[in-house]
């Protein structure tokens, strides 16, 4: 083999091996303060539903639908709110859009939020502005986490007869203290 074959071999592979890091997402960690003065509307509330569906344009969206407990910064008519997500699953179709929040029925959330050109909910920073809101049985108080901020739950399990969590080794956010932080700096 000539040396040029083995340039050209070793940089193919280099290049072919790079592809998947080149298309994952990036996301830049922003601070609470500065979620909270992005967004257009912060509540505290429960995911109702998610739904899917095809837009006109023939792009596939999810829809999730939650209940509002508070409203910690804006203003919206009504106890419900749509939050609009690009990508989903139809049928045998499914779009996945890296760094979207992951919603689940029955999950307790706090939503930084955005209205797009289309006067539509969508999240500050894309899973940076969800908060899960868990209760911590050890203190029995409410805390909060998203992938920067807060201790998350990565494990509930049955020990000695009783149910116990495991954590993230990140340092607890109450929801007491997230909306001390929001309130604080509404911007």
């Amino acid at each position: 083999m000539t040396t040029a074959f083995v340039r050209i071999a070793i940089a193919s592979f280099a290049f072919f091996c790079a592809i998947p890091f080149a298309l994952a997402t990036l996301m830049v960690p922003l601070s609470i303060p500065q979620l909270a003065a992005e967004s257009d509307l912060i509540v505290h509330g429960k995911v109702i539903s998610i739904t899917t569906a095809l837009r006109t344009d023939r792009r596939i969206v999810t829809r999730v639908l939650t209940e509002i407990t508070e409203t910690w910064k804006g203003e919206h008519p009504g106890s419900r709110l749509e939050v609009v997500l690009a990508g989903g699953t139809l049928g045998t179709k499914q779009v996945v859009v890296d760094g979207q929040p992951d919603y689940h029925p029955g999950e307790e959330v706090v939503l930084f939020l955005k209205f797009n050109q289309g006067k539509e909910a969508v999240t500050v920073g894309l899973a940076q502005g969800k908060f899960v809101v868990w209760t911590n049985p050890e203190t029995g108080r409410k805390e909060v986490y998203n992938p920067f901020h807060g201790r998350a739950v990565t494990d509930t399990r049955k020990s000695e007869g009783r149910n116990s969590q495991e954590t993230t080794g990140e340092p607890s956010l109450t929801l007491a203290d997230l909306k001390r932080m929001v309130v604080r700096n509404p911007n």
